[in-house]
């Protein structure tokens, strides 16, 4: 057992997002739906998630980042998107939230 004591906001330096340019570039059968990069820990370390078979739950006050945590794994996954190997629904209840991103959706 152990306990982190913070004495910084670890979190508060924003991420870079891979680069769209050498992404395109990539075929879409190279990308591991089993380890989407979706961020940094608290550690400054590569944050990676499965979207095969899981759920995320978010929470967090208006402002806070919540959205980056949907667009990112989605830039992540974005060769195998366009080459059709992954299907993207999304569910926007309010109608604002994935507006822009339309395109990137089957549903």
């Amino acid at each position: 057992m152990s306990i982190d004591y913070q004495r910084r906001n670890l979190l508060a330096a924003t991420v870079t997002a891979p680069d769209i340019d050498a992404m395109a570039g990539l075929p879409g059968d190279a990308i591991d739906l089993d380890r989407v990069l979706s961020g940094a820990t608290e550690y400054g370390t590569p944050w990676r998630q499965s979207i095969r078979g899981s759920h995320t739950l978010v929470g967090g006050a208006t402002g806070a980042g919540k959205g980056s945590l949907m667009w990112a794994p989605l830039l992540s996954i974005a060769p195998a998107i366009r080459d059709g190997l992954c299907r993207v629904n999304g569910i926007d209840p309010k109608g604002m939230e994935l507006a822009y991103g339309r395109d990137v959706f089957h549903r």
